[in-house]
């Protein structure tokens, strides 16, 4: 019998990404709340967010084959 399976070997790098553009959210929630927020801070924060996403929406997965025969 031959089995095959399939693996991602490359997701950790979406999930950083991901994180990533999580803080950078936080980091435009955090400014907002502030009494006089920096639009310059908001601006940076939204820049590094759009370039994150984008990388996210165009993150091309790895995929590692591995077959196995069972002699058995």
């Amino acid at each position: 019998m031959k089995y095959v399976s399939e693996r991602i070997v490359n997701i950790r790098d979406l999930k950083d990404i991901v994180q990533k553009s999580r803080l950078d959210t936080l980091g435009i929630l955090e400014e907002c709340k502030k009494k006089e927020p920096s639009i310059k801070d908001i601006e940076g924060y939204a820049k590094q967010l759009e370039a994150r996403l984008y990388m996210a929406e165009n993150f091309d997965f790895l995929i590692e084959r591995a077959t196995t025969v069972d002699k058995s």
